[in-house]
């Protein structure tokens, strides 16, 4: 009779830590990986906007070197 009180009350007690490790699993799951995911999301936001950036600075650097040689260009037939 007390082998199975005390095989009862090893049941409830291992139930009551399967619970909080599903509880704690439960908190993990909704809380940090949703908090990882979006800092993952930021720093690859960030490195697509910074290529972004370098992308239009190229393009804009290479229209003041368009317009300055045809500006040269304007001003040396201008000159003829």
């Amino acid at each position: 009779m007390a082998h199975e009180k005390f095989a009862n009350e090893f049941d409830v007690a291992e139930k009551l830590v399967l619970s909080f490790e599903h509880d704690f699993l439960m908190v993990v799951s909704r809380v940090l990986l949703p908090l990882l995911f979006g800092c993952l999301l930021q720093s690859l936001e960030t490195a697509f906007l910074e290529d972004l950036l370098k992308a239009i600075s190229a393009v804009v650097e290479e229209l003041f070197a368009e317009s300055a040689e045809f500006q040269h260009t304007w001003d040396s037939f201008l000159s003829l």
